[in-house]
């Protein structure tokens, strides 16, 4: 959720600094966002 977020896959999430989340149903949203892949969503500052 915040500074160094990951989440790592199945039914993801992230939301701040350096996002990340991993694929599955991703999103990531914040500063770093990335995502990779499987239902997506990412935005990134």
């Amino acid at each position: 959720m915040g500074t160094a977020a990951r989440a790592q896959g199945t039914a993801s999430m992230a939301l701040g600094a350096n996002a990340s989340a991993a694929g599955e149903s991703a999103v990531a949203l914040g500063a770093g966002s990335v995502a990779d892949r499987d239902n997506v969503v990412s935005v990134g500052a």
